[in-house]
Parts: structure tokens; sequence; C-alpha cells
């Protein structure tokens, strides 16, 4: 086992834990894990809403997306520009960190260091806890939160377009 895998190992280990009450509170199944040499990538859904988590060590990041489910399935974008406009049915997490918790975004910032083994852990579960602090509503299938994040992606898309 190279270094890598031991990592995603115990990443896999550490989220399954930390995510553990979208299984138990909110009905969601993990349906896929999979990985290559630049992240791993765990899905889990359930009747309306799926979350991925992304894990990139290369670029010491975790990510968290939320998505509205179209048809029971994850919405399917042509491109990564149709991907970056969906402004309906996919958010990442710190969106909704920003949108419901704004003074927290230049405290995390500030925080933000490259991830070492021995931080992935507490990353992988601030990331959880903030997921179940601010997107219950989004969790059992309530989208309202996803207008008003569409909102404020189509502001700032106006604004990077110099509108």
């Amino acid at each position: 086992m190279n270094k890598l895998d031991s990592l995603y190992a115990k990443f896999e280990g550490y989220a399954r834990e930390a995510f553990r009450f979208l299984e138990d509170h909110y009905g969601f199944r993990l349906v896929q894990i999979s990985h290559d040499r630049y992240s791993l990538v765990m899905l889990y859904q359930n009747a309306t809403t799926g979350i991925k988590i992304e894990f990139e060590p290369r670029e010491s990041m975790i990510w968290v997306t939320l998505y509205r489910l179209v048809d029971g399935k994850l919405p399917e974008y042509k491109s990564v520009l149709d991907l970056d406009r969906d402004t309906t049915n996919r958010f990442d997490l710190d969106a909704l960190i920003e949108f419901k918790t704004p003074w927290l975004v230049a405290e995390r910032e500030a925080g933000r260091i490259a991830l070492r083994d021995h931080d992935v852990q507490p990353a992988i579960m601030e990331r959880a806890a903030m997921l179940r602090q601010l997107g219950d509503g989004i969790l059992r299938g309530n989208f309202a939160d996803f207008a008003d994040l569409g909102r404020l992606k189509q502001e700032r898309i106006r604004r990077a377009k110099g509108e």
C-alpha cells in the first residue's frame, strides 16, 4: 500500500464516521466511492439530495457539494461551464456557510492551511458539523436555501462579466 492509498483509507474512515448522521438521521446511503491519483470522492444520496465529499491531497482541500436530485439522479452537465453556471441544483457547502454565517468566512479563510495527515480528521469533522448545522432543510429535501444561493451566484456571475 503506497502513502496515497493509506491516506485515502484514513480519509474514508474519518468521513464515514463524521457523515454517519446522513445515514442515521436523513435516510442517505453511501452510493459511490471512487479514487484516482488526484482525489477520492464519496457520494451519498437520499430520495431528494446528493452530497459529494471530495478530498484532493495535492491541493490540501476537502470539498462538500450539495445537489438537488433531478429525477432521482445527480444533475448532468455537458461541460464545466454548465456545471459552474448552475444556479438551481448544485452548491458548495462553502456557499451555504457564507450565506448563513458570513461572519465565519474571514475566520475560516485566515485559519486555512495545507492539510497534513494529522489535520485530515479535524478538517472532515468540521465540514460534517457545518453541513449538519446549516444544511438541515436541504438534507430533508427543502431547497429554499438553493433559491437564495442561486440569486447570489447569479449576482456574482453578473459582476464578473462587468454588468
